[in-house]
């Protein structure tokens, strides 16, 4: 059986709290926004409240390193929420059977190595449109086969080719158990008769016509896990800092504003991304996403980022009390040497 359709390798990251698309558009030359195309009866509604900038990069690394298949498109996103997401495409035909090479070949590559030197350089072009950049570059990547062309009918499909299909998701050429086969084909989404989506926490298979917003989904529900990392990376981080200011009693201007602050921060990224795409109203795109979620393990991420929120607000709430305590304390013992003070000029009054 032969393959014909599209491999897109996606990486997203997570690089600043904001970008400003407008300064990012002039500094790219670029005026391409990008929504959903709404090809399912996709309620009209459902949009980016700002949509991000698309650049086409005509080719600025060399990425042809599969046999069979060529590169046709190198495309960036720029989200004003402070990430990028790099596309890469190719096109081609192969036996189907030779996916799984290639699915393992695309995981072995050097590739990520390339895409990370360029977006270190692109966030380096773009700083004066970053606000408050990360140090490091957070990132996931993630693949998705395309296809519109089955022989059978979509679940036929997955039935004839379910072991081929999990040695594709899971990247692996050796032969898997029949439990991880299982596991990495059990989550199946249908819109029409004629379509699939099977997800997996590495890659997905789409048999779809109209995939784009499938695609989109996909690229968004990577870099809210990037975001997520970013902001845990960072709370880590600064939780060490603050939790070293806590064990030192002695200092009496602890830095509390600069906590509330941060906190602040942390808490308006998760609020943007959240604003970003509102996906209520699709069911078809609102189940795949939260498969994604399921399969990424979003919500232990997010549980990690909201324990470490809760114990920056404890250390908040440690050291604003000791600082109150410690203004009490200053003003008990002025009042009292106001006092002494006072009885020591009375006493001398009758020397």
């Amino acid at each position: 059986m032969e393959f014909r359709g599209k491999i897109f390798s996606i990486y997203s990251f997570y690089i600043a709290e904001e970008i400003n698309l407008a300064l990012a558009q002039n500094l790219l030359n670029a005026s391409k926004r990008v929504d959903f195309r709404r090809s399912k009866s996709t309620p009209k509604r459902l949009k980016y409240e700002t949509s991000p900038l698309t650049v086409n990069l005509e080719m600025p690394f060399d990425f042809d390193i599969i046999d069979d298949f060529y590169p046709s498109n190198a495309n960036l996103k720029i989200f004003d929420f402070g990430a990028v997401s790099i596309s890469l495409l190719w096109n081609g035909k192969t036996e189907f059977v030779n996916l799984k090479d290639i699915s393992s070949d695309l995981s072995d590559s050097d590739l990520e190595e390339r895409v990370c030197s360029y977006v270190a350089g692109l966030k380096s072009s773009l700083n004066t449109t970053l606000k408050k950049p990360f140090e490091e570059l957070i990132y996931e990547d993630y693949i998705v086969f395309q296809t519109d062309d089955v022989e059978v009918e979509p679940s036929l499909f997955l039935k004839k080719n379910k072991e081929i299909l999990g040695h594709i998701l899971r990247m692996e050429k050796s032969n898997l158990s029949q439990m991880e086969i299982e596991e990495a084909t059990q989550i199946v989404h249908s819109y029409y008769e004629f379509d699939m989506v099977i997800i997996d926490y590495n890659a997905s298979f789409v048999v779809d016509t109209d995939y784009e917003d499938i695609l989109e989904i996909i690229e968004f529900s990577q870099v809210e896990l990037a975001q997520i990392r970013a902001l845990d990376r960072m709370l880590d981080k600064n939780l060490d800092y603050f939790e070293s200011i806590l064990e030192k009693r002695s200092v009496f201007l602890p830095p509390i504003r600069g906590i509330s602050l941060f906190f602040l921060n942390v808490s308006l990224n998760r609020e943007r991304l959240d604003n970003a795409l509102k996906l209520i109203g699709d069911l078809y795109l609102a189940r795949i996403y939260r498969s994604l979620g399921l399969k990424l393990h979003v919500s232990d991420w997010e549980n990690s980022l909201e324990r470490n929120l809760k114990t920056l607000s404890e250390i908040y709430q440690l050291l604003r009390e000791d600082f109150f305590q410690k203004i009490a304390n200053f003003l008990e013992i002025t009042i009292i040497l106001l006092i002494l003070i006072e009885i020591i000029l009375g006493l001398l009054r009758f020397l």
